[in-house]
Formats: structure tokens, sequence, C-alpha cells
């Protein structure tokens, strides 16, 4: 049964991660070498020190023993192998003379224990240290207890192991609060006979985590019964991560299917400027998979992130699953992903809600339905955005609407993308629902293998049932690429189709076996046909997605709804895509000729 979360009361560090971020943490870490104190009333106490020879102490544990509240334990040699060490008082460890490696055994394989037990409600901060070739069954290298903070700057947490049964943890397991800073979980390792969960990090059920500056990668989950959930990071509680990277985390399942291979989220998370890239399915694994970046069984948020490089059974980029769960994505993209079966860039499915704002989909592929996105169950709210160049072998090359699936487009593009059989564009099945609100879908292509077997370049509806609307939109320059002598060519549209007005179509298309009967069913009601509409190239137009410009003296200036452009909840569309300011008449399509910017704020979209 899927968990259930109540009211979160945030732990007070939040604030202090929140001001840190604001006052110039990435300053404060690029000038300082010396750990992260939190205030708690005093100054630390004593300096302890760790060492072979000449320290206070030859073992770490001992040292933890001694200190009192607020102490410093310095480790003075560069290696320290100590098993079975437990943190149970409030003190700061670092690394004495730069970087020092405390470890379990000697090899990765001889680990007698995990690394670090943070035990108790206490408050740690480690600092320049590696934690390596701990352990155990849970939380290889460091388990935080549900009552205990730990505070890592400048950790590195690797080639570690965890395998009991139910498995958490290859590298961390967090039950309590846990704040990180350019820090790196690399090359752990999960391996369960049952399900396998977060070779990376695994947060539980009411835990806190929060990532600065953290990257995530090469971690393995091996589940030689079940399916493996999240290799790089698996998510219970809450998750706050911001410039992470997620990348080449890989799952090796024996039976079911695996899971969100880079983050799987059943709790809330909230990333912002993060990369999830690259994580896959390993060669030996007997199952197969779907999200290879994000499977977001929760609530997601996205800012100013990256999913991309994936190759997965279906939801190649991300699924979205579960009626309750909710991904929104802002000023995002989701490229070079890549679906074997349906949904190269995303699949929406079990009835889960994804919004999108100024956000790209572009360059995915599938060899199933949906190139960019399908919406198998579910409703996608596609706003601001666009959709470029995805590629199905089968149908929707841009979108894929199933009967239990809905899609509501508004102030957004289609462009480039191209499916084999029908729908460039858009493909909805018979039952499913569709909306275009001031959407802009050009050089769109059906039938892309030239077969003859598709239909619609921008749209292609399926049956009767189901509504599919246009609302002072703009379908122009798309293609059919049934080879001629073809009976039935549906360049822009194909199907019955419901308007409210105010569209430019560039063509109804054609019926060789029944002229009168075009392919396109949509009523005359003061749309437009056959004009040009001098759209220029795909291009940056301004705001944070391309658009196609209008030409001056296009029929579509000045085209659209008199009494304004609406969006899908009939709410007035004051912008176009790119964010310029929409006036009384608008124009048709996504983009508005002549608007201006009242004001935004671009910032770059960070990559490592």
């Amino acid at each position: 049964m899927k968990p259930t979360h109540a009211v979160r009361q945030y732990h007070p560090l939040v604030i202090l991660f929140c001001l840190t971020i604001s006052l110039g943490w990435l300053l404060l870490a690029q000038t300082s070498s010396r750990p992260l104190v939190l205030a708690t009333g005093s100054a630390p106490d004593a300096t302890l020190t760790v060492c072979n020879n000449g320290c206070q102490f030859s073992s770490l544990q001992a040292a933890i023993n001694a200190a009192a509240s607020n102490d410093t334990i310095l480790l003075m040699d560069p290696l320290l192998t100590e098993p079975f060490v437990t943190v149970n008082k409030s003190v700061t460890i670092q690394g004495g003379n730069g970087n020092a490696i405390l470890q379990a055994g000697t090899t990765p394989a001889n680990g007698s224990s995990r690394v670090l037990t943070i035990s108790g409600p206490v408050t740690v901060s480690l600092a320049d240290l590696t934690l390596r070739y701990g352990q155990a069954d849970q939380g290889g290298g460091i388990q935080i207890d549900p009552s205990a903070t730990l505070i890592g700057q400048r950790i590195w947490v690797t080639e570690n192991t965890a395998s009991g049964d139910p498995l958490q943890g290859g590298g961390i397991r967090n039950q309590g609060t846990l704040f990180l800073y350019d820090s790196h979980i690399v090359a752990n390792t999960l391996k369960s006979s049952t399900m396998a969960t977060g070779a990376g990090l695994y947060g539980d059920n009411g835990s806190e985590t929060y990532l600065n500056n953290t990257v995530v990668n090469e971690n393995l989950s091996i589940s030689i019964q079940n399916q493996v959930r999240g290799s790089g990071i698996h998510m219970d509680g809450s998750l706050t991560a911001i410039n992470c990277q997620v990348s080449q985390n890989h799952a090796w399942g024996q039976a079911g299917t695996n899971l969100g291979l880079g983050l799987f989220v059943t709790g809330e998370a909230a990333l912002s400027n993060c990369e999830i890239d690259n994580n896959y399915n390993d060669a030996n694994s007997n199952t197969p998979a779907r999200g290879g970046g994000i499977f977001v069984y929760g609530d997601v948020s996205l800012f100013r992130t990256v999913v991309s490089g994936h190759q997965i059974g279906n939801g190649g980029g991300i699924v979205a699953y579960w009626n309750s769960s909710v991904l929104t994505m802002t000023e995002s993209r989701v490229t070079g992903n890549r679906a074997l079966g349906n949904g190269g860039g995303m699949q929406i499915d079990d009835g889960a809600t994804v919004h999108t704002y100024r956000s790209t989909f572009d360059n995915n592929s599938a060899a199933g339905d949906g190139g960019a996105i399908e919406v198998k169950d579910g409703v996608l709210f596609f706003n601001d955005s666009l959709i470029d160049t995805g590629i199905s072998t089968s149908q929707g090359g841009g979108i894929f609407v199933d009967a239990a699936g809905a899609a509501y487009l508004s102030n957004s593009t289609l462009a480039r993308n191209s499916a084999s059989d029908s729908g460039g564009g858009i493909y909805m099945v018979a039952g499913g629902n569709v909306g275009l609100f001031s959407v802009t879908a050009s050089e769109n292509r059906a039938d892309s293998n030239g077969d003859g077997a598709g239909q619609g370049g921008a749209i292609y509806r399926g049956g009767t049932a189901g509504i599919l609307l246009l609302s002072n939109s703009l379908i122009y320059g798309n293609d059919d690429e049934s080879p001629f002598p073809y009976i039935i060519n549906a360049p822009d549209c194909f199907g019955v189709v419901q308007s409210t007005g105010y569209n430019l179509i560039g063509t109804r298309g054609s019926n060789l076996a029944n002229p009168s009967s075009p392919p396109c069913q949509i009523p005359d009601n003061n749309n437009q046909f056959g004009l040009d509409p001098l759209l220029g190239t795909l291009a940056e137009n301004g705001g944070w997605t391309a658009t196609y410009a209008l030409g001056a003296g296009s029929p579509a200036i000045n085209g659209g709804d008199p009494a304004g452009c609406l969006d899908p909840n009939s709410i007035l569309l004051t912008a176009d895509q790119r964010g310029f300011l929409r006036p009384d008449r608008c124009d048709i399509g996504a983009y508005e000729f002549g608007g201006y910017q009242l004001w935004q704020l671009h910032l770059p979209l960070v990559t490592h």
C-alpha cells in the first residue's frame, strides 16, 4: 500500500540550510577549509586528535567515548581502519590534514561492519572525510537513526555494501535528518534476494534529506528474486536538492520491473538545478525497467533540472505513477531519452497528474507510442512549453494520449515531431481527451516511413469518443508522408475536431474516395483555412523555450478570439509562450507578434 505522509514539522536546521544558500554558501565553501559549525549555544569545548602515534587517542571510538558535546575530533592520519564506530554525541569529526579515509575494512570485500552509525538525539558534523568499505544489512556506509542529524561537508561515501532483506541504503540509510554539502555518494552496492531500494541513498518515511552541490553516481542495486527501486536515491521521506547530479546508477533485477533507476520517490522531492542523466538497466538484468531517470510515486517538483540520456523499457526519462502523484516541472528539460516501449521522454500512468511550465522535451524517442510523452492513464497540463523532435516508430511522435488519458496544452509548441504511423504531433485514442489552447503545431510528420499507413501530420484522432478541442491554435506546415497515389492525405489533422473558433488550419486534407468529406473534420466557425501564417523557423525568440515567430502581415496577427485567448480553465492568457504580453485581441498560436516582456529574469540552466 502507498505510504501516507502526515503534515511535516520541519527540522529547525531547515531554516539554517536555506539561509546558508541565500548568503553565498558557494563562496564560503571555496574560501574556507573549516568544517561547517552550527551554533548550539557554545563554542567547541575541546579538540581531540586520533592517530597511530603521538595523538591523544589511537581509536576514533575511544575519542568519541571521551568527548563532550560540541567537541571536535581530528583524524590526523590519512587512513584509519576501524569498524563498528557509533557516534552518540553531538561532535564534529574532521580530517585533520585535509581529507582522511575512515574505512571498516581493508578492501571492499572484508569490511566487518558499516562505517558509521549516528545514534540518539544528536547533531553530528563530518568534514573532509571518505567513508568506505562498510558492510551491513542496512546502510552499508552510514546509518542515521530516527532522532539523529548528520551534517556532512566535503565527504565521500563510496564502495560500501548493504546485503539484507529487505534492503535499504548501500551508501547511506537516513531515518533522521541529513544535510550534505559538496559531497559524493559513489559506487555503493545493494545485494538483496528481495526488493533493493536506494543503492546510493535511502530516505525512510519521515526522514528529511537536504543535498547541496552533491553527486550521487555509479551506485548498483542487485535484486536476485525481485525488483530494484531507485538505484541512485530511494526517497520515502522528503528530499530537497540544489545543484545535484544523479548519474550512471544502474540496476540488476531478476523479477518484476526495475523502477526509477536514478531517483524513486514515494514521499516528497524538490530538485533545483540538478542533472539526472545516464542511469541504466544493467545488461545482466532479466527485468524490464520504467523511469530511467525518475519514478514519481509521490509529490515531485523539478526546477531548472535536466533529465537526459536514458534508454529503458517504458518512460525513458520519467514515469509519473499513481492517482495521488503530482509532478511539477518548471524551466526544466527532458532530452535525449529513449523508450524501448512507450513514452520516450515521459510516461504518465495510473491516474498521475503532471504540470509543466516553460519547459522543453526534445530529441526523445520511443519504439512504441509517444516519442516524447505517453499519457497512458492520467492528466498532462502542458503550459508555455515545447515538444521538439519527438520520434515514434508507432503512433504519436510528440504525445500519445490513450483512452484513459487527457492532455491540455496551453501557450505551447509542437515542432518537428514524427511518427512512422499516425499522429506526428499528437495521437489521441478514442475515449481520450485533448485540448489545444493557443498552440502552434508545425513541421510535424505522420507516416514518416512512407508506407501509406499513417495520417495526421500534426493531430490524429481515433474514433469519436472523447473530445479533441482546438482554440486559438495554429496548425500549419505539417506533413502526411503517405506516398502517391494515396486515398487519404491529412497533413495537418485527421478525425473529428471540436472548435471554439479562431484557429488557423493549413489544410483539411484530401480524400480521393470522397472529396466532399476531408479527413480533418473541423467546422468553419470563425476559423481560417489555407492561409500562410508566415512562420519563421523554430528559434530562440525570447523566453525559456524556442518558438515559431509570426512574420509581419501574418493572418494570425490579431486573429484570436476578440474576447481574449483562454486557457483550459477559461482563464485569460495575458502573455504568450515566451512571457510576452498579449493585447486585448490576441494572435492565433503560441507567439504574440509585437509583444513585449514586462520583466523576466534569465539565469543559466546549470549543468555539471
